[in-house]
Order: structure tokens, then sequence, then C-alpha cells
């Protein structure tokens, strides 16, 4: 498998040295990978560390995303999810209600509606 060069530098704890692409702490750092071109080729380490990589990563967006819900206005929310997942919310419903729906809509992932 591989990831370009610049989702590799992206991820958390991921760096370059020469033409290996290392992840952890200096003194525990494991090479998952090796530079060719603007790719990375993972190896089979690299492949199962950088999903879980990738899950965090995500996981801390949604997290900050919940946290911004609760700044947002019935309208806001509404547009939010319209432009987001596609759908369209009930304002006549409490504002806790809209964004406990919001909240099950972000944790089930991205939207494939454009």
């Amino acid at each position: 498998m591989q990831i370009t060069l610049q989702e590799a530098r992206k991820l958390p704890g991921v760096e370059t040295v020469g033409s290996d692409v290392l992840h952890g702490r200096r003194s525990m750092r494991i090479s998952i990978g090796k530079i060719v071109g603007e790719s990375v080729a993972l190896s089979r380490i690299g492949e199962k560390r950088v999903a879980e990589l990738r899950k965090i990563v995500s996981t801390k967006r949604v997290e900050r995303a919940e946290q911004g819900l609760n700044q947002m206005t019935k309208d806001e929310l509404e547009a939010f999810a319209k432009e987001k997942h596609g759908v369209d919310l009930d304002k006549r419903k409490s504002l806790d209600t809209l964004r406990s729906q919001l909240e099950a809509l972000m944790a089930d992932g991205p939207s494939t509606a454009d």
C-alpha cells in the first residue's frame, strides 16, 4: 500500500529521516515505510499503524466538531447538517435533540452526498 508523502507528514508522530518514514517517540521509533518519489511505500506494520493514526485523527476531528455543535444555534445546526451530510433537520425539535441527531450523523462518518 502507498500513501502520499504529504499525507504521511500530516499524521501525528510521523517524521522522515532520509528515505525512511518513522513513527513513534525518538527512543521507540519504528520504520513504517520508504519514500518513493512523492509517495511512501508502507510496510505491513506501517499499513496497520497508518490505519490506526487515521482513525485517531478522524476521531479528534469529530470531537472538535462536537464541541463546536454546543455553540451553534438551530439555524446553524440545520445549515451544517445540510451542507456536510445532505440531511434536513427538523427545527421544531429541541436544540439538544438536533445536536444529538447531528452527532450521530458525524459518528457514522462523512456523507457521500455532494
